[in-house]
């Protein structure tokens, strides 16, 4: 099971979290692990864990430099749908070309964490049937201008790695970052 530390004075530091909720890599022959310690998701969960997001970074290049793009998103089925506008860099210099896309959710509190990217070509979806389809999703741009193209990636390599638990020798494992009270 994950040590993590107790700490006895909850005014001082803050509130207390567990450095994990379960154990950290359990003798479990399903539990597969990377060279880095990371524990290996599979796809059905990297698909599962997607779906739980709201916000996950499309990643292209664009005259040769990568460039990151936070969008909101909607999973259709295997397939990471977008809504961009029509002049955008992410409509005009992405679509047509292989693109990753990264979705993850992290607890700086407890150390833990995943990470899922999705890679593959991503497309633009013109057919008037499939847009007015896609427009069912209920999918809407947080951004305030007019989004009316809609990109699909349909990945072709998915990843996923899970940060189970902090690890043993960081002093600040299972403390709030709160700072002291100074009286």
């Amino acid at each position: 099971m994950c040590l993590g530390i107790v700490v006895t004075d909850a005014a001082r530091f803050g509130t207390l979290v567990p450095a994990c909720a379960r154990p950290c890599h359990p003798n479990n022959d399903s539990v597969r692990i990377d060279k880095s310690g990371l524990e290996v998701v599979d796809d059905d969960e990297c698909f599962a864990l997607a779906k739980t997001a709201q916000i996950g970074r499309v990643v292209y290049s664009d005259r040769a430099l990568p460039v990151i793009v936070p969008v909101n998103f909607v999973l259709d089925g295997g397939d990471v749908v977008i809504r961009t506008q029509r002049r955008s860099r992410l409509a005009t210099h992405a679509a047509g070309n292989v693109v990753a896309f990264e979705v993850d959710e992290i607890d700086a509190t407890t150390n833990t964490g995943w990470s899922v990217v999705f890679t593959g070509m991503l497309e633009l979806v013109d057919d008037a049937f499939e847009v007015r389809r896609l427009e069912g999703l209920g999918l809407h741009s947080w951004a305030p201008s007019a989004h009316d193209r809609y990109l699909r990636l349909r990945p072709e390599l998915v990843t996923g790695r899970r940060i189970v638990c902090a690890q043993p020798g960081h002093a600040e494992q299972g403390v709030s970052r709160r700072a002291a009270p100074t009286s």
